[in-house]
């Protein structure tokens, strides 16, 4: 008998029973598609969710640290002129800021990101003009603690003669000869550690007025910090959903600046020697 003639001499009873469970099997499969794509869309929001948490765990842990090292670089730079430059750790408070900030580059979103490699150039310049203008200050503490040294070691000298010719003043039988010797010697000290005071105190004028110009210096680089570091603060606070109102930010920087600018204008002013007519 052919297939196709036997299939079509089914009873009723049993091709309804096939067409059932094909409409069964049908809806298996579909239903099975559908828990499949949930499945997936599942997982896939899981991953972004983890992701997600990684991403904002780490950029904590980055941001947190940011904060301090900015904080002990904006310090470093105001210090700078008293810093040994031959030290190995010369400039390392900012290396630790610039290092965080190349972090943030990592981890932040593209506008922290932006903020931290302009922030990071800045702080680069900064330290190198800085650097330069602190040369005469290192300079004159050379020269402090040179003369400091040379009038120590004469004055010390001085005081030995000057204890020899009061014993032998009062040895009772005075040699002259030996007197003699030793007022020479004693006014040979004297004149040279009274120079080395006269070079010595010439170097501290020195290093006070090259202090008043770094002052002022270090303000004009702080002022040039202040909007990045604004720029850099408002994506940070966005990206940890903190409402940031940068034109305030901006209101504090400049009242903050024109503080640092007075509390400078006064130090100079006690500073500067008066002028008598």
């Amino acid at each position: 008998m052919p297939l196709d003639n036997s299939l079509f001499s089914l009873p009723t009873v049993i091709w309804s029973g096939i067409i059932a469970a094909l409409v069964s099997l049908g809806g298996v499969v579909l239903s099975n598609k559908a828990s499949v794509n949930r499945l997936k869309e599942q997982l896939q929001h899981d991953a972004r969710e983890k992701h997600r948490d990684r991403l904002a765990s780490l950029r904590k842990d980055v941001y947190l640290a940011l904060v301090a090292e900015v904080n002990k670089a904006n310090g470093y730079l105001g210090s700078l002129a008293n810093k040994d430059p031959t030290e190995g750790d010369f400039g390392g408070p900012l290396q630790s800021a610039i290092a965080k900030l190349a972090e943030v580059q990592l981890v932040g979103s593209r506008e922290s990101s932006a903020a931290a490699a302009e922030l990071s150039s800045l702080y680069g310049e900064a330290f190198l003009r800085l650097t330069g203008t602190a040369k005469p200050i290192y300079e004159a503490k050379i020269d402090i603690k040179i003369s400091d040294e040379l009038y120590q070691q004469n004055f010390t000298q001085g005081q030995r003669v000057l204890a020899e010719i009061t014993a032998e003043n009062e040895s009772g039988a005075p040699n002259q000869a030996r007197l003699a010797s030793l007022f020479k010697s004693f006014d040979n000290y004297r004149e040279k550690y009274l120079s080395h005071s006269d070079d010595r105190n010439i170097a501290w004028k020195k290093y006070n007025s090259q202090q008043q110009h770094f002052a002022i210096a270090v303000l004009e680089e702080i002022r040039k910090l202040g909007p990045v570091s604004i720029k850099l603060t408002c994506a940070v606070r966005d990206e940890v959903g903190l409402h940031t109102d940068a034109s305030e930010l901006k209101r504090r920087l400049e009242k903050n600046n024109e503080r640092a600018s007075y509390a400078i204008d006064e130090l100079l002013r006690k500073l500067s020697p008066t002028t008598e007519d």
